[in-house]
């Protein structure tokens, strides 16, 4: 590819920005997750954005860890003495 023509490919290429989704991914001691983001611009300032991203619930998290807290009820992640 000669600098010109890379110049008009790049002019004319367009990027699809995406602002919301889902990324799935195998890490090696949890297994598969599936992480969902957002991005938000922030008001004012174009070269800013906020990255938030989640994954599944404290079961979940527990598990990396291996830690569960006292009265930890696996299925709702809701510690006995709080119901």
């Amino acid at each position: 590819m000669t600098p010109t023509s890379w110049r008009t490919w790049w002019h004319n290429h367009r990027v699809h920005e995406r602002t919301h989704g889902t990324k799935h991914m195998v890490h090696p001691a949890v297994g598969p997750m599936t992480i969902r983001y957002e991005a938000l611009a922030l008001p004012g300032d174009d070269d800013q954005t906020l990255f938030i991203y989640t994954t599944g619930t404290l079961t979940s998290r527990a598990a990396w860890t291996g830690h569960r807290p006292p009265g930890f009820r696996a299925r709702t992640g809701i510690r006995s003495r709080d119901r």
